[in-house]
């Protein structure tokens, strides 16, 4: 019988790490023939871009709407991508899930209105979340060549990370990790954690 596979998800601001540690992530996977899948949340399918549309502010919308569309795009991600590939035995590693969207929704939405959207939705194995202070995670955004996203500035930062450091604490599958420390620093504690499951 096959081993069932994990599910792994990296939490963090824009600029945290997070997509950096995937493609450290992806290289030890594919070094020690680990059998993986990398995905990540909005996904590139249809929902997906309509939802990075509206991030890009090329596209609006109400703020409840973003967020129910955030929950369909999960919803069919699940479905067609991270439930089978976890049944094949795969260690799936998703940036971005749940967190995001409670932490993100927040700056307009309800958080218990949010929790209830979310409530019956996949738990991850291991949350990973970057603990990074919203001053790094702008210097790191500024550095970026690429157009700004809608959640990309300081007053909406800091209400999203008080939210995560809020979720963060409250589930027992989460391991916050310090974001200021080195990508080489990171990437060693990311590694002990994924081992320990």
């Amino acid at each position: 019988m096959q081993k069932k596979g994990k599910f792994i998800v990296l939490e963090g601001l824009d600029g945290s790490g997070t997509t950096t540690q995937l493609k450290n992530i992806e290289s030890y996977f594919q070094r020690n023939n680990i059998n993986h899948l990398l995905t990540y949340e909005p996904t590139s399918d249809k929902i997906g871009a309509l939802i990075r549309k509206i991030l890009r502010k090329n596209w609006t919308t109400n703020e409840k709407s973003l967020q129910l569309l955030f929950c369909a795009d999960r919803s069919h991600h699940l479905e067609t991508c991270i439930i089978p590939a976890i049944n094949e035995g795969k260690y799936v590693v998703c940036d971005r899930y749940i967190y995001s969207t409670i932490a993100f929704g927040s700056i307009n939405c309800d958080i218990k209105w949010l929790e209830a959207l979310n409530k019956y939705f996949l738990k991850p194995d291991l949350t990973l979340y970057f603990n990074t202070s919203v001053k790094t995670c702008l210097e790191r955004i500024n550095k970026r060549d690429n157009q700004k996203e809608f959640f990309e500035e300081e007053d909406k930062l800091i209400k999203v990370k008080k939210t995560y450091d809020i979720l963060s604490k409250n589930d027992q599958n989460t391991v916050i990790i310090d974001g200021e420390e080195s990508i080489e620093t990171v990437f060693d504690t990311i590694l002990k954690e994924i081992n320990k499951i």
